[in-house]
């Protein structure tokens, strides 16, 4: 049976690495980047694919 950690366990030791709120923040905003083409590309009919073409 696998062991479960508790989010808020985890989340303060990743916290505690220096520069973590940097990195989060970072993978945040490319993270909402992506969801942003993906929605642009639903919205036009588009796939990844349809652009490299």
């Amino acid at each position: 049976m696998p062991s479960t950690k508790n989010y808020r366990s985890l989340h303060a030791q990743v916290m505690a690495r220096p520069g973590a709120a940097e990195r989060l923040a970072a993978l945040r905003e490319e993270t909402l980047a992506e969801i942003g083409l993906y929605e642009l590309r639903r919205a036009l009919e588009r796939s990844q694919a349809d652009e490299s073409a």
